[in-house]
């Protein structure tokens, strides 16, 4: 493996360990719609997911990246 690929792989890792995952399900055959959407919108479907759930929430881009506090 080359160095780049080692450093590339380390700033990957660092970068998931500040990211929670969710999974989301839709009916079938909604996908592709979904997909579609997004693309007409110029966004993936993780970002436009992640706005709308923001708008939603009433929060600024920084509240919605900054980290809840637990507890």
């Amino acid at each position: 493996m080359t160095k780049h690929y080692e450093q590339r792989k380390e700033a990957n890792k660092r970068y998931l360990e500040k990211q929670d995952e969710l999974k989301i399900r839709i009916p079938k055959g909604r996908k592709s719609a979904v997909e579609a959407h997004a693309k007409s919108k110029g966004e993936s479907v993780n970002s436009l997911v992640n706005t709308l759930l923001r708008e939603d929430m009433g929060l600024s881009e920084q509240e919605w990246k900054a980290r809840e506090k637990e507890g």
